[in-house]
């Protein structure tokens, strides 16, 4: 395709985005991007070395007036390093990372040419195969899976939230989320919210209750522990993940639905509870072994009381069926006397009624004749 002056046709798609409708091309002119097809007048070109010739200048100027300032305070500090920060985060006992998110994009602006927008702002775009095209990009950081309707990210090793409660680190990871879609919004000049609020449910999270003490003890035995509920979720393991060379020994919820209230109203109490009483793990395994005696005990005697109500139902079933069978012999016993009665009382009103015709008819016959 030629190159030519085609900046006077340049429209706007949006705050950041333009559009060349002569090469049909898109670009960011928000950062000073231009069509690649664009070639600029011999009068622009003058334009552009004339500025480039005053920054010089201003450039040089400033450097001079720098050196005069010998040994004068910049006023520049040197910031700590991340695991400095990260080790004074530490004294908070719950690491709260590993996060996926799912946020949905249906009728997002320009959602369709996501794609094409994402690789002119630098980003490079590969398409992941499947069923479903997906398109998966490196954001900030952060992994992110691109379909017809849906977002996924994908948060990195690094992004771990340090606090006292998991429903706490859960909440600074939705206000990461939060930035990080808005500064998707600016690349792709869209807004990915339904009625003012952005769609999204949490996929994988895991909370870590940082050296604890029954997980030292596993991890010092090379003991595994992995807990799973009745639909088969693992939602409880043991861990020693490695922070900065520090080992954690964590103990950690995992299930992506329930994964911060498991830790905060299950695992914490619990072994808080097991600090005030100053309980060792060996206790503990003696506590859940007794309850499981107990348990198993409570079944046996609910079995016996179930096996003897069973019997008394059975008794009473076998009562109730002599006893109807009873009722329905003396019913019958009854139909048959009721049908005898009936039938002697029909004869007898019978034969009371042929002595009353006899008795008229001689007396009829006595008037007649005498």
């Amino acid at each position: 395709m030629d190159k030519s002056d085609c900046k006077s046709s340049w429209v706007g798609k949006g705050v950041d985005i333009g559009y060349c409708p002569i090469h049909d091309q898109y670009f960011l002119s928000g950062k000073g991007q231009q069509c690649k097809y664009y070639e600029p007048s011999t009068k622009d070109v003058k334009k552009v070395q004339s500025a480039k010739e005053s920054r010089v200048e201003d450039v040089k100027n400033h450097a001079c007036g720098s050196a005069d300032m010998g040994s004068e305070d910049t006023g520049i500090e040197i910031p700590a390093p991340q695991w400095i920060l990260d080790f004074n985060k530490m004294t908070q006992d719950i690491r709260s990372h590993a996060f996926t998110f799912k946020v949905t994009m249906k009728h997002a602006k320009n959602w369709s040419i996501r794609k094409k927008l994402l690789e002119l702002a630098g980003f490079k775009v590969l398409p992941k195969g499947g069923a479903v095209p997906v398109d998966m990009v490196f954001f900030k950081g952060y992994k992110l899976w691109l379909s017809k309707n849906k977002l996924t990210i994908y948060f990195p090793d690094w992004k771990i939230y340090w606090s006292d409660m998991a429903r706490t680190g859960y909440n600074y990871a939705v206000a990461d989320l939060i930035t990080l879609l808005h500064d998707l919004e600016k690349v792709l000049d869209s807004d990915f919210r339904i009625n003012k609020e952005y769609r999204f449910r949490v996929s994988r999270q895991h909370h870590a209750l940082v050296h604890n003490t029954l997980a030292k003890q596993y991890n010092r035995e090379h003991k595994k522990l992995e807990v799973f509920d009745n639909r088969g979720e693992l939602w409880l393991l043991i861990d020693n993940s490695d922070v900065h060379n520090i080992r954690m020994n964590d103990l950690e919820t995992t299930s992506k639905k329930s994964a911060d209230k498991d830790m905060d109203d299950t695992i914490k109490p619990f072994f808080n509870q097991l600090r005030e009483t100053q309980l060792m793990p060996k206790d503990i395994l003696n506590m859940i072994k007794e309850i499981a005696i107990n348990q198993a005990k409570q079944n046996d005697e609910q079995m016996r009381i179930i096996n003897d109500v069973t019997a008394n139902q059975k008794v009473f079933a076998e009562n109730q069926i002599s006893h109807v069978q009873a009722v329905k012999i003396l019913g019958d016993a009854v139909g048959k006397l009721d049908k005898r009665i009936g039938k002697f009382g029909r004869l007898s009103l019978n034969k009371k009624s042929i002595k009353e015709l006899k008795a008229e008819r001689v007396k009829r016959l006595k008037d007649k004749w005498w």
